[in-house]
C-alpha cells in the first residue's frame, strides 16, 4: 500500500520559472503555466494551461473549477455557482510521466454570468504521486488553487490600473474599501502601521468590504500592492484613511511610493 499523505495547500509556491511568456508556479515537481488565469468572453476553443512534471516520478493531475472563497468576494451568485459551475477542466484526471508536459483545457459551458463585471472562480489542481515509495519515503499529494477570472467583453478601464481607483474610509478600527470598477482588485502585501496583514483577499466589482484593520485609536497607515493579469505585483500604494474624509478624498491621498517588485 502506498504511503501517501494528502495536504491541502492554497498558496504553496516551491519554485517559479519562466517559460517564454509563461510565469510558472509549482509544487511537488509539478509546474503550472501561470499563477492566475483570465478567461475572456471571446476565448475560442477554451483556455489551455501548461502542466509540466520536473521530476522522474509519475504524477496524476486532478483538475476542477470551484466557486471562489477568497476573502472579500461577495458575488451574489456564489450559492448558485456551488451547484452550477459554468466551466469544466478537461481532462479532469491527467497521467503525467516523469520529465513530460501536457495541457489541461478550461472550457466555458452553459450558464449565465454577469456581462457588466468580472466573475471569479478557483481552479483547483492536485498532484498525486502515482509511483511506489522507496523504503521509508513519504509521498505527498498536494492541492493548490489558482484564481480563474471570467472577463466579459467591453468592460471599461485598464484592468491592470483599476486598483488605483479604490476608495478608503475609516470608522474607528474599521476600514471600508470600495471598488467602483467592473474588475476584481486583489489586495496583496498589506502592511498596516508597519505590520504585515495576513488576511488580504479581493474587493469585488462595484462592491465594498469592511475590515477591522486599524487600531481603535491613533493613526492608521496602510501600504498595499495589487496583482496584474499575469500575477506580478503592482507598485506599492500608501493610504491613510481619514474618518472625516469622503471616499473621493481618500482616493486622492493614495500615492505610489516604490517601484514595482520583481516576482520572486
Amino acid at each position: 500500500m502506498r504511503n501517501i499523505v494528502n495536504i491541502k495547500n492554497e498558496h504553496l509556491l516551491i519554485a517559479v520559472l519562466l517559460l517564454g511568456a509563461w510565469p510558472l508556479k509549482g509544487h511537488a515537481g509539478i509546474m503550472v503555466g501561470g499563477t492566475r488565469f483570465i478567461y475572456n468572453e471571446k476565448t475560442e476553443n477554451g483556455l489551455s494551461i501548461l502542466i509540466r512534471n520536473t521530476e522522474n516520478t509519475q504524477f496524476l493531475i486532478q483538475s476542477k473549477v470551484l466557486p471562489d472563497n477568497t476573502p472579500g468576494n461577495l458575488a451574489k451568485n456564489t450559492a448558485a455557482l456551488k451547484t452550477n459551475i459554468p466551466f469544466v477542466a478537461t481532462p479532469p484526471l491527467l497521467q503525467l510521466k516523469g520529465k513530460k508536459e501536457n495541457y489541461i483545457r478550461l472550457i466555458r459551458t452553459e450558464g449565465d454570468l454577469p456581462s457588466d463585471r468580472e466573475s471569479l472562480f478557483q481552479l483547483s489542481i492536485a498532484s498525486i504521486p502515482s509511483g511506489m515509495p522507496d523504503g521509508n519515503e513519504v509521498q505527498v499529494a498536494i492541492r493548490s488553487r489558482y484564481k480563474l477570472i471570467y472577463r466579459p467583453s467591453g468592460l471599461k478601464g485598464d484592468p491592470n490600473k483599476v486598483y488605483q481607483q479604490l476608495s478608503w474610509q475609516r470608522h474607528g478600527n474599521l476600514v471600508t474599501v470600495e471598488n467602483p470598477t467592473p474588475y476584481y482588485v486583489t489586495l496583496f502585501q498589506m502592511v498596516i502601521n508597519g505590520k504585515l496583514q495576513p488576511a488580504e483577499g479581493v474587493v469585488s466589482p462595484f462592491g465594498s468590504r469592511t475590515e477591522s484593520w486599524c487600531p481603535e485609536n491613533g493613526g492608521c497607515s496602510i501600504k498595499w500592492e495589487s496583482l496584474d493579469d499575469i500575477g506580478s505585483p503592482t507598485p506599492t500604494w500608501a493610504i491613510t484613511p481619514n474618518a472625516t474624509a469622503s471616499l473621493g478624498n481618500a482616493i486622492s491621498t493614495a500615492t505610489s511610493v516604490v517601484t514595482p517588485k520583481k516576482p520572486d
